[in-house]
């Protein structure tokens, strides 16, 4: 495990390694296909809208945020779109 430190953050926002143990520091899951409930969607959520303000420029603070979303899209399919609602794709 590796200890957060928000200064590499700081440094480094596009590192996707060091967006794991700050969710895991303030006690969210670090794995983003971890069953979440609403609170912890919630927290997720205000913390990546203060890293999105933090560090506009960072693809990783507006792009992590899609894998804790339900309803995001995650992939084509044959040529349509698979939406992803709960656990299931249509």
């Amino acid at each position: 495990m590796m200890l957060f430190r928000r200064e590499l953050l700081a440094d480094t926002p596009d590192n996707y390694r060091y967006h794991t143990p700050l969710r895991e520091a303030l006690g969210l899951p670090g794995d983003s296909t971890a069953a979440l409930d609403a609170e912890q969607r919630g927290r997720l959520r205000e913390l990546y809208a203060q890293l999105q303000a933090e560090h506009p420029r960072s693809s990783a603070a507006f792009r992590i945020p899609l894998d804790f979303e339900v309803g995001v899209v995650h992939g084509i399919a044959s040529g349509r779109l698979r939406v992803a609602v709960g656990s299931r794709c249509e």
